[in-house]
C-alpha cells in the first residue's frame, strides 16, 4: 500500500527550471534510482545487525514517498526518537526516527532477551538502555544510507541531535517538499517502524543521476556494483575441517583414559585427509608439518558424482 502524502495539483519547479513534481510522488516517479538507493540502505541495515547479533533480522522498504514538510511532521509524531544528522555534501539535514515498537524488537535483537512491558507502552517513558540502543541503530541505518549514496556523491553524516521531541521544521519550510522512506524491522517475533526524511532541495544537484532508468537487461553491469558484490562473496568467512579417519571406540575404552594415553588411529601418514566446509567435502589433503605447524597440502579437488558412487558401493 502507497501511503505517499498527496500534494495539490500545482507544479514545484526544480532549480533547473524544469518541473520536478506535480505532486508527492511524482517525486520517486521522477527519481527511480532512490528506491534503489533506500534499497540498499535497508540491506545494508539488516546486515550489519546479522553480524552483530547472529540472529535473523528483517528490515525492508516498505514505501517511498513525498509531501511538505508541515504534513510530514503529522506523520513522524508516532515516532518516538529521532537524530537529526547534518550531510554537508547534500547542504541539508536528514532525520531518522523510530517507533517504540522497532526499539523494543531492537533491544530483544541487541540482548537476545525478552522485552515485556509490565504497564501499557503510553505509561512509560524509553529507558537509557533502549535510548542507546536506538541511537547505536540510527548510526547503522545511515552508515548504510551513506554507503548507497556512494554511487551518486561522497557523504558523511554527523549527528547533531538526537531527542524523543523532534521539530522537521529544521530541515525546511513547512510547504518545502521532502522525500521520505518508511522501513520496517521485524525480528524475535516483534516489528517495528524507521523514517527517513530527507529534504527534496538536497537530490536537485544530482538529479540527473537519479533520475537514470534501470538498464535493460543484457545491458553492461555497474563496475561498482560489480566489484561490491564481489568483495562481499569474496569476504565471507567460513569455517573448513581436515578430519582423519575416525577410530571406533566403547564408552569402557574411554572410561580407561588417563593422562597420556596413546589412542591409534587407522591412519597412515600418507593416507589423504578430508577438508570439509558445511559439511561438504572440497579436497582431499596431505598431512604435513611446517615452521613447527601441522599442516595440509590440497592434493586434489573431490569429484562428487565419483563420491556419491563410491558410497552406494560402500567404499
Amino acid at each position: 500500500m502507497n501511503t505517499a502524502l498527496e500534494e495539490p495539483a500545482e507544479f514545484v519547479q526544480s532549480s533547473g527550471g524544469d518541473p520536478l513534481i506535480v505532486n508527492g510522488e511524482a517525486v520517486i516517479d521522477r527519481l527511480p534510482v532512490l528506491r534503489s538507493i533506500f534499497d540498499q540502505m535497508a540491506a545494508e541495515f539488516s546486515q550489519s545487525m546479522q553480524e552483530l547479533t547472529g540472529a535473523p533480522v528483517d528490515f525492508l522498504v516498505e514505501n517511498v514517498g513525498a509531501g511538505r514538510i508541515g504534513e510530514v511532521q503529522n506523520l513522524f509524531d508516532a515516532y518516538q526518537l529521532a537524530g537529526v544528522y547534518l550531510v554537508e555534501q547534500l547542504d541539508s539535514k536528514v532525520i531518522v526516527g523510530v517507533d517504540r515498537a522497532f526499539v523494543i524488537a531492537l533491544v530483544e535483537t541487541l540482548f537476545g532477551s525478552n522485552v515485556a512491558d509490565a504497564f501499557p507502552d503510553d505509561q512509560r517513558t524509553i529507558s537509557r538502555v533502549e535510548c542507546r540502543a536506538a541511537r547505536y541503530a540510527l548510526d547503522l541505518l545511515t552508515n548504510g544510507l551513506r554507503g548507497s549514496l556512494s554511487s551518486i556523491v561522497a557523504t558523511t553524516f554527523e549527528l547533531e541531535r538526537f531527542d524523543d521531541d523532534l521539530d522537521l521544521s529544521g530541515i525546511g519550510r513547512k510547504n518545502a517538499i521532502a522525500v521520505t522512506c518508511r522501513c520496517k524491522l521485524r525480528a524475535f517475533g516483534r516489528a517495528g517502524e524507521a523514517l527517513v526524511v530527507i529534504p527534496r532541495s538536497a537530490f536537485d544537484p544530482y538529479r540527473a543521476a537519479l533520475a537514470r532508468e534501470p538498464k535493460s537487461e543484457g545491458s553492461t553491469p555497474s563496475e561498482h556494483w560489480t566489484k561490491k558484490l564481489h568483495d562481499s562473496l569474496v569476504q565471507t568467512e567460513v569455517k573448513v575441517l581436515a578430519t582423519m579417519e575416525k577410530r571406533g571406540l566403547t564408552l569402557d575404552d574411554i572410561a580407561r583414559f588417563e593422562v597420556g594415553t596413546i589412542i591409534q588411529l587407522p591412519i597412515s601418514p600418507t593416507d589423504l585427509l578430508k577438508l570439509e566446509c558445511e559439511r561438504q567435502t572440497l579436497f582431499w589433503c596431505e598431512l604435513g608439518q611446517k615452521d613447527g605447524f601441522y599442516t595440509v597440502r590440497i592434493v586434489e579437488f573431490v569429484d562428487m558424482n565419483q563420491e556419491f558412487i563410491r558410497e552406494l558401493l560402500g567404499q
